[in-house]
């Protein structure tokens, strides 16, 4: 697994107080204790989500599968919640992506986590342009963006494309 030698971590600044970080080789070595555990039936320790199998085989590939011009980080909040990820398509255009989690879903993390990325990506990285895409069905994802600033620019078949551009007024906690 690549790990940063000094991982990028960028606080959350909006809504629950998350920090998006980017994930180490210790995060490997506690996801396989818990693949491990849910394998053989073990109980998992308080404290720690209770993620299914495909949940934490979902991490495990997100953790170890390196993609050029990709920012992932690991949303955490007490623990770890979801994933999300900022492609640099080219210096003019970066794509947000991202996923939270069965049990903390309808809480706030993805809004917090996307409109955490976003900042980062307008005000730090400089990107003009984000955009994302999202199915037709995922009103849960719609809301996201909208509440993120992303605008519909146009649909697909089965899915929409959104994109934001500064200057962009990004919504205040």
């Amino acid at each position: 697994m690549h790990a940063p030698m000094s991982p990028r971590v960028v606080p959350g600044c909006w809504g629950l107080p998350i920090t998006l970080r980017e994930f180490v080789p210790h995060d490997w070595q506690v996801l396989q204790r818990l693949i491990d555990r849910k394998v053989t039936g073990k109980k998992v320790p308080e404290g720690v989500p209770q993620l299914g199998l495909l949940e934490l085989n979902r991490l495990a590939d997100f953790m170890t599968t390196e993609v050029p011009n990709e920012l992932r980080f690991g949303v955490w909040h007490d623990c770890w919640v979801g994933t999300c990820t900022l492609k640099l398509c080219s210096p003019e255009e970066g794509e947000l992506s991202y996923w939270v989690a069965n049990d903390f879903r309808g809480q706030g993390y993805a809004t917090a986590a996307t409109i955490t990325l976003v900042r980062y990506a307008l005000d730090v990285l400089e990107l003009p342009r984000l955009v994302a895409d999202v199915l037709h069905e995922n009103l849960a994802s719609q809301k996201v963006l909208a509440r993120a600033s992303f605008h519909v620019e146009s649909p697909g078949a089965g899915w929409y494309s959104c994109a934001i551009q500064k200057p962009v007024k990004i919504p205040a906690q």
